[in-house]
């Protein structure tokens, strides 16, 4: 990830002016990729390893033990967290990149426009936090190495001529450096799950079961997080006012979600809160 966000600083910093942007922006581009945009990445990273990290000694000790089933139950209930807890924040906060993003450092121009898809690229980081812990802890570190090495290189080699593409099709040309990241992150998780998928026989077909309901329930939760937005004084300058807009919008389409996912979600929560919720009923 370090790696990641200095390669991108470096060559935004590079590539920006001679695109025509002034150095205060470029500036200002460049920190919102390194320092202030990584703390909404850091909020649903933090989440994310809250729920998933338990269950991967699980996965490891059934895999030792040759039980294959329960390892491939534990996986699949990492990548349905992924999928049905992590995804969701991430499109919530890109929408509400702006409420968000003025909550927390007041308007700008850039930054809700840059958190927008940067906030992406935290659930493939997820995954690939998920896909490294397995093979580290299966003492496999080489294909770490090799998957990280072949999304670096893409980044690596397609940052510059993304930004200037980019550009030239009319659009910002930061989203070109988002681009090659999340395109990196693509190469190097899609290196992980095949091998995972051969070393470990673990397979995705219970979560692949679960898409379905899954893009329509995030359909629903776009549809009534732009309604939301149209209703609701998105543009205001007032922090408490945006505060107000995150928790009714977050309330609102939250509530949704849940409902259309709720037997899914409650087959990945862990036991412990399950217990506390039927206790409570």
């Amino acid at each position: 990830n370090t790696i990641y966000t200095f390669t991108d600083m470096v060559l935004v910093i590079r590539t920006l002016p001679k695109l025509g942007y002034s150095a205060f922006d470029t500036e200002f581009i460049s920190s919102v990729f390194t320092t202030w945009g990584v703390k909404f990445n850091t909020i649903v990273t933090s989440i994310s390893t809250g729920l998933i990290i338990s269950l991967i000694p699980n996965m490891v000790k059934s895999y030792t033990q040759n039980d294959k089933e329960s390892a491939n139950q534990d996986f699949n209930k990492c990548l349905k967290i992924i999928l049905l807890i992590i995804t969701p924040l991430a499109v919530f906060i890109s929408s509400m990149s702006v409420s968000m993003w003025n909550f927390f450092y007041r308007y700008n121009e850039y930054g809700p426009k840059i958190i927008k898809f940067t906030i992406l690229v935290t659930i493939l980081d997820c995954l690939y936090m998920v896909t490294n812990s397995i093979m580290q802890s299966i003492n496999k570190r080489k294909m770490i190495y090799i998957s990280v090495i072949c999304g670096l290189l893409f980044n690596l080699a397609f940052d510059v001529i993304f930004m200037n593409l980019f550009s030239k099709l009319g659009l910002p040309a930061y989203y070109g450096a988002i681009c090659a990241t999340l395109l990196g992150f693509i190469i190097s998780n899609t290196i992980s799950l095949i091998f995972l998928n051969k070393e470990m026989h673990l397979n995705y077909k219970e979560t692949m079961n679960t898409i379905p309901r899954f893009f329509i329930s995030i359909l629903v939760l776009i549809l009534v997080l732009n309604i939301c937005k149209m209703v609701l004084p998105i543009y205001s300058n007032s922090r408490l006012i945006q505060l107000f807009n995150i928790i009714i919008t977050g309330g609102i389409s939250g509530s949704i979600y849940i409902i259309i996912n709720f037997n899914n979600i409650i087959t990945i929560l862990p036991e412990k809160m399950i217990r506390k919720m039927k206790k409570n009923k």
